[in-house]
């Protein structure tokens, strides 16, 4: 716990907090109610004085490692300035201690509860969130292991809708399995011939702008890393420079609905051509 002296600006202050939501909740005065009862709570574990907090609007700082840490943040989210949230997560990242990876935290946890706020809840505030995780990830990702793999597309949602779309028509087996080559570095089945899968690598590393990237190695040896026949010891690894020579040079006519399946797909997701 930090007092007034000591508090940042982006520390998840909760007694500025619930005047901020207070404020912002003319209409329903209920809401603000629940949330003030819920920092009563937390405040008794560390003084026995807790109207004063309230009438003197005295700071306190939520720990870190408190269990209700997610929804405080979430909560902070909901309503700062936007063009404040990326700084305010970095802070936030730069001092949290607790067990999760922050970006999942942020992602998984407190984004949903965020998207729940209807008075302050906007498609800039979500889309504002997501970059930061997608932009973060990626970076901790190249920091750890330079041949790892990217998605640095800038759209936040783009990544999640492919990966829903190829599980539904059954490149993949698992709703979540491509994404999750890009933001956790999984190795996934494919479901599909390899010239498939060379024809959309190819098509996300060639859209402008680029929608992944792969660093000090090529974008088919790193897939090739990730993407396999089969998950077992007798997986066969994927041949895509000579997959994609097939598509496009060797026997096109063979591939042409594949390819035109895979264009579809893309122009969906990314509204524009290729």
């Amino acid at each position: 716990m930090r007092l007034e002296s000591s508090w940042h600006k982006y520390d998840i202050e909760i007694i500025s907090l619930y005047y901020k939501i207070k404020d912002n909740n003319l209409k329903d005065k209920d809401y603000p109610n629940r949330i003030k009862s819920g920092i009563e709570i937390i405040l008794k574990a560390y003084s026995s004085d807790v109207d004063s907090y309230f009438s003197q609007k005295t700071p306190f700082v939520l720990p870190y490692k408190h269990p209700a840490y997610e929804f405080y943040l979430a909560l902070e989210l909901a309503y700062a300035d936007i063009p404040l949230i990326p700084s305010l997560l970095n802070y936030q990242k730069r001092h949290y201690d607790g067990s999760s990876v922050f970006e999942n935290l942020v992602e998984f946890r407190s984004y949903d509860m965020v998207k729940q706020h209807s008075v302050t809840n906007t498609k800039e505030r979500d889309d504002k969130i997501m970059q930061w995780v997608y932009k973060n990830r990626n970076i901790d990702s190249i920091v750890k292991n330079k041949k790892f793999f990217v998605w640095v597309g800038k759209e936040p949602d783009e990544l999640r809708k492919l990966s829903r779309e190829l599980k539904l028509r059954d490149y993949t087996y698992k709703i979540t399995d491509f994404e999750k080559v890009f933001t956790e570095n999984i190795p996934t089945q494919w479901r599909r011939t390899q010239e498939e899968l060379a024809y959309l690598i190819h098509c996300l590393y060639t859209h402008s702008p680029k929608k992944i990237n792969a660093y000090n190695r090529g974008y088919f040896s790193s897939a090739e890393d990730f993407f396999f026949d089969r998950m077992d010891n007798k997986q066969e690894k994927f041949n895509l420079k000579d997959a994609k020579y097939n598509m496009f040079v060797r026997n096109p006519q063979n591939h042409k609905k594949n390819k035109d399946t895979i264009d579809y797909i893309l122009r969906d997701i990314f509204r524009k051509n290729l």
